[in-house]
């Protein structure tokens, strides 16, 4: 600590909360594996609504974390959860999906050739190979309805983007 401190002027308590988010940000990862998995994540603490604490959270859980899911009752936080997974549970036809949680060719394509051309002006900025690929595409998250307001941070995660053939 006194390395950090001296060297880094970090002071002690802002790497303890860093360090402390990285490992829960670790933790909740685990729980969304894939582009068709979907989740609760409850964080029982009332720390998380902390935004000095949120801050240090990664943008992909900030982004989930809306102001609605945060600082509720027990009630509340099982009402949200009820309510998601019922939503998360109705069966869908694919073609509903189209343009919102799946990709048409087009939409893939278009996608492809933005993540090539910021590639490219990277390339010309950093020396070194690069290579885009259809797997190095970020996947596009959907959140449900936001819950009643009032000790838990509820994050309803549902990760869906695949391109249809």
């Amino acid at each position: 600590m006194d390395y950090l401190r001296e060297q880094y002027h970090i002071r002690p308590n802002e790497f303890i909360t860093f360090d402390a988010m990285r490992h829960a940000a670790q933790c909740l990862g685990r729980a969304i594996r894939g582009k068709s998995d979907y989740g609760v994540l409850v964080m029982a603490d009332k720390r998380y609504a902390r935004s000095d604490k949120r801050s240090k959270l990664p943008a992909w859980i900030q982004a989930q974390m809306n102001d609605a899911f945060v600082n509720l009752s027990t009630e509340e936080a099982v009402q949200a959860a009820r309510r998601f997974l019922r939503l998360m549970g109705q069966p869908f036809k694919q073609a509903n999906q189209l343009g919102l949680a799946l990709l048409t060719r087009e939409q893939a394509a278009r996608l492809a050739t933005s993540v090539g051309e910021a590639t490219a002006r990277a390339h010309r900025l950093l020396p070194g190979p690069t290579a885009v690929s259809m797997s190095s595409l970020s996947t596009l998250g959907s959140t449900a309805d936001p819950g009643p307001t009032s000790v838990a941070s509820v994050l309803p995660i549902a990760n869906s983007a695949t391109v249809i053939k």
